[in-house]
């Protein structure tokens, strides 16, 4: 089972950001990002982005959430944890630095901001994108939240024998299923809870549109963790969906969610009210208020075509980008930190000079 949460923030909320220029390690992307622009809106749009971006981090900081393990603008990773490192923005802006020679630079369309959060109960990773265009409708700034329950971590998530000996006695009743799956559904708004008030405390804005839901792998998809390690051939994993990606760490607390569903139906659990999804973490139906059992990807899909029961549906938004950048649009004032205590300097007036140096 994994626990999704979605917080978006639309545009018309911009004014009430406190207007920060980037500054330290932000500084240092801005100055990337914007090295080469032709156009000063182009610039501006840029620089105003991650001064969000990172008014975003600090909203986290603020709650406690301060490990980063991915940092990107669309194709180009400024930053991929392949080692388990913890609180180490200012490494990977250092690290980038050195890396990044003379390239074309283009305006972005995403900048992405990837972290993971350890409780006593719940692992979490926290997704921020930031897009300069947008779909009629949706919200250019998108948090997206997934969380598994901490209590099935593992060492090896190459032998899950011992795993299923851990998880068997929650799927032996529906009784037991449902009450440990609620306490992990109370853990899990509890933390959604936090982020939006940590949002509305630093950040000024109230959440536009939150929504939550459960997902379950279907029957059969197995967790494949045999991708090469280092950050270059991570790098080059497309951004998907984040529990999904093949972050350090994650498959010794995300294997439990690949085993949910045949656990479940070993046990004859049945399931109400979530979303149905595949191995890559893409939505294809879901089960309603009547309590089904969980079937295979083949068996959802062929049932998607006749049942009311299900819906088909890859997840997406939908819808074409149309919405143009404009909305980035606006000035910053004083200076203010990213909150990772990391060293750089302010970042001046426009950032097509040399900032963050």
């Amino acid at each position: 089972m994994i626990y999704k949460g979605t917080i978006t923030v639309d545009p018309g909320q911009l004014t009430h950001i406190e207007r920060r220029k980037p500054t330290k390690a932000f500084a240092k992307m801005a100055h990337f990002l914007t090295m080469g622009l032709s156009s000063p809106m182009e610039e501006k749009e840029t620089f105003s982005a991650v001064a969000i971006l990172q008014e975003l981090n600090r909203a986290l900081l603020a709650a406690g959430i301060d490990n980063i393990i991915r940092l990107s603008k669309d194709d180009v990773d400024f930053y991929f944890d392949a080692e388990g490192r913890r609180q180490d923005l200012r490494v990977a802006m250092d690290e980038f630095e050195q890396k990044a020679g003379p390239r074309e630079i283009s305006v972005f369309n995403e900048l992405r901001l990837v972290l993971e959060h350890d409780t006593y109960d719940m692992f979490f990773i926290v997704e921020i994108r930031v897009f300069r265009n947008h779909a009629v409708g949706a919200h250019p700034i998108e948090i997206h939240v997934d969380g598994v329950v901490n209590e099935f971590q593992v060492d090896d998530p190459a032998n899950p024998g011992a795993l299923r000996e851990r998880m068997e006695p929650y799927f032996r009743k529906q009784e037991i299923y449902e009450a440990f799956c609620g306490r992990a559904q109370g853990n899990f708004d509890r933390f959604m809870g936090d982020l939006i008030l940590a949002l509305h405390d630093h950040m000024h804005v109230e959440s536009s549109r939150t929504g939550s839901t459960k997902n379950i792998i279907t029957r059969g998809e197995r967790l494949d963790r045999n991708s090469p390690t280092s950050s270059e051939a991570l790098a080059e994993v497309p951004g998907g969906r984040a529990m999904f990606e093949p972050y350090h760490g994650v498959a010794t607390v995300a294997l439990a969610a690949w085993l949910w569903a045949d656990i479940c139906h070993e046990n004859g659990i049945m399931n109400s009210q979530v979303e149905l999804i595949d191995g890559s973490g893409a939505t294809i139906g879901s089960i309603e208020e009547t309590p089904m059992m969980v079937g295979s990807a083949e068996e959802v899909r062929e049932e998607a075509t006749h049942s009311s029961s299900f819906f088909g549906g890859s997840g997406g938004d939908g819808g074409s980008s149309s919405d143009s950048g404009g909305w980035f649009s606006f000035d910053f004032g004083g200076d203010g930190g990213d909150g990772g205590g990391d060293g750089g300097s302010g970042c001046g007036g426009g950032c097509g000079g040399g900032c963050g140096g």
